[in-house]
């Protein structure tokens, strides 16, 4: 890695090491394959690691409406070796009757980042 390389440039190596995600999981409901969170996590990990790249997730709000919940997220991605950060809101949406709406949606706003 060339020195004083920035977050920003660090992030687009990742990008670009990272290749095509297989769809492993699959919903029986409407019948279509997706890429698991798991495995996103999995493929894009290593590359910030190696690059010193921390991934910070943190909630900014969270509304339920009915069986829908929303997290509204902010991911910070921290370059440990210059202290340089780079934020980006998101959010995600889970549907659930029970305690598990808002798991959804952190899911959901993680994997769709």
């Amino acid at each position: 890695m060339p020195e004083g390389a920035s977050l920003h440039r660090k992030l687009a190596e990742v990008s670009a090491t990272v290749g095509q995600i297989p769809k492993r999981g699959f919903n029986d409901f409407h019948k279509y394959h997706y890429a698991m969170e798991a495995d996103i996590l999995e493929a894009v990990r290593g590359g910030l690691s190696e690059r010193h790249i921390a991934l910070l997730p943190q909630i900014h709000a969270v509304i339920r409406e009915g069986t829908l919940t929303t997290a509204t997220m902010a991911f910070t991605f921290v370059d440990g070796e210059t202290g340089e950060t780079a934020t980006c809101e998101w959010a995600g949406t889970g549907e659930d009757k029970g305690d598990k709406g808002l798991y959804k949606a952190i899911t959901g706003a993680t994997k769709y980042f």
